[in-house]
């Protein structure tokens, strides 16, 4: 499946959410792997476990077959939102819906228990900077999904970090590059310069059972305006330089 088709789908698709307020629970069929690369996994889970596992990191493509929070069948990307459940390609799951916020308990729940306003935000600036189906790489596609891990997992009971650190503590991904790459854009999405506004909306898909998955409707960033004195000065400035430009023309 072309990467922009899968773009136009979720576009048209969050148009329709638009107008299904009461939107709750999906059921799709997992078709298979979309950009993905292979990396290796440790993770230590709430009860104080260490776990290791190879997998893919990357974009899950599904075919929605029921649940009212899409109105037609559908094609979607998602991404893994936990690292503790497992799913099988051809498999058929359902999961409740609701929009990412703060409160937000994945299941198994991360060492750190519910998501905090702080991991809300962070994988805003995520979708926000990083989120280009029409034009990653696949190993960019790996990168931001073993990002999204490390904002959901990276979570000890003693408090949120600082910083993020894609090979050591509660999460490590390593392999094939990706950790490299998911550093960069985690080191973006911490630099304290950051200060576009997220304009798309995530949501949860959560079960007991089956593999969370988090979806994305609408992605972009929207910078601050800029302050009206500063727009004019740019359009004076704009303007006298083409007046010199064109005098010098004149004077050749």
């Amino acid at each position: 499946m072309k990467a922009k088709r899968l773009l136009f789908v979720m576009a048209m698709a969050g148009l329709l959410l638009a107008g299904t307020a009461s939107a709750s629970s999906i059921t799709a069929h997992f078709d298979g792997l979309g950009q993905s690369v292979g990396v290796n996994v440790h993770y230590t889970d709430s009860g104080g476990g260490g776990h290791d596992e190879g997998t893919y990191a990357g974009v899950y493509v599904w075919t929605v077959t029921g649940g009212d929070f899409m109105p037609i069948h559908s094609e979607l990307g998602a991404f893994c939102f936990d690292v503790a459940s497992s799913i099988s390609i051809g498999g058929t799951y359902s999961w409740s819906v609701q929009p990412l916020g703060a409160g937000f308990a994945p299941i198994p729940t991360p060492p750190g228990g519910a998501l905090k306003q702080q991991q809300v935000d962070d994988l805003k600036k995520l979708y926000g900077y990083f989120y280009k189906p029409d034009t990653w790489s696949d190993l960019e596609a790996a990168a931001f999904g073993a990002s999204v891990w490390e904002i959901v997992w990276e979570s000890p009971a003693s408090g949120l970090p600082s910083t993020y650190d894609v090979d050591a503590d509660l999460l490590r991904v390593t392999g094939n590059g990706v950790e490299v790459r998911a550093q960069e854009m985690l080191d973006l999405v911490k630099n304290p310069i950051y200060a576009g506004t997220y304009s798309g909306q995530l949501y949860a898909l959560y079960d007991q059972t089956a593999q969370d998955q988090l979806v994305g409707f609408g992605t972009g960033r929207q910078e601050p305006p800029v302050p009206e004195s500063l727009t004019m000065l740019s359009v004076v400035a704009g303007v006298g330089g083409l007046g010199m430009y064109l005098r010098k023309r004149g004077q050749d």
